[in-house]
């Protein structure tokens, strides 16, 4: 599939986040086309519709597979996904925190510890293989979620991952982690450093300021803020569009 669509479905107080990410090949790595995040309250039933529109877009149509952050939402929800005919069959992911993936059938997915999903996310990132459009709705926010993420090791060893600041989200990376793994899953991209990528200036080194030091330890110019051509509106108060120019 060219496109992988995440979805981390929020409860009560989390919110719901979309991340439609690229499989490219010149240059070769995962190109970050759509993020959208739905308003606190939003029923389950208006976004699987408003995922269910997303997947028919001549653009997307028969190019992309839905991923779904199924953590705590129970079957129920991921039925109402299945049932909406998406045009694909999704696949759950439930994030724990153990050592190991295993295939989870109750969800047609996985169980994914979320260290996979992070240091995978790290990796991408280290080798410039991660392109976000900086004019996308969203984007700063996204920057702001990174810069907030935090790995926290406690004192019998055990590590967990998410937002540093009380009050803080990180349902943007989450989305885009689901996505990027599961589309390495499929169709792995080489571990090499992308070559001749252009340095990112002053906004990508305020950014990695405010990580700690075991996140992204290479040169912050490999992080790269493509300059890929999308664009995306609204209409009505809940409702998404998007439009891929190739």
């Amino acid at each position: 599939m060219r496109y992988i669509i995440g979805v981390d479905l929020g409860q009560v107080h989390d919110y719901t986040a979309v991340a439609i990410v690229e499989r490219r090949q010149a240059p070769m790595g995962w190109v970050v086309r759509y993020l959208f995040r739905f308003p606190l309250g939003t029923s389950y039933v208006e976004i699987v519709e408003e995922i269910r529109r997303l997947m028919y877009l001549p653009a997307l149509r028969g190019q992309s597979q839905l991923v779904l952050d199924a953590t705590g939402v129970g079957r129920p929800v991921l039925d109402l996904f299945r049932q909406a005919g998406m045009g694909c069959r999704p696949v759950g992911i439930s994030i724990h925190g153990g050592d190991a993936v295993t295939p989870d059938r109750a969800i047609s997915g996985y169980r994914v510890p979320k260290r996979d999903i992070v240091s995978n996310l790290e990796v991408r990132f280290e080798l410039g293989q991660v392109k976000i459009n900086r004019s996308l709705p969203y984007a700063d926010l996204l920057l702001k979620e990174l810069q907030n993420f935090r790995r926290h090791i406690a004192e019998s060893g055990h590590d967990s991952y998410g937002a540093g600041r009380s009050g803080a989200h990180d349902d943007l990376v989450l989305a885009l982690g689901i996505a990027i793994w599961l589309g390495q899953k499929y169709r792995p991209l080489p571990a090499v450093p992308l070559q001749d990528l252009p340095p990112i200036g002053p906004l990508a080194k305020a950014f990695f300021s405010g990580l700690e030091p075991q996140w992204f330890p290479l040169d912050p110019d490999q992080f790269v803020l493509g300059n890929y051509s999308a664009g995306v509106g609204r209409a009505g108060p809940h409702r998404t569009s998007i439009r891929i120019r190739r």
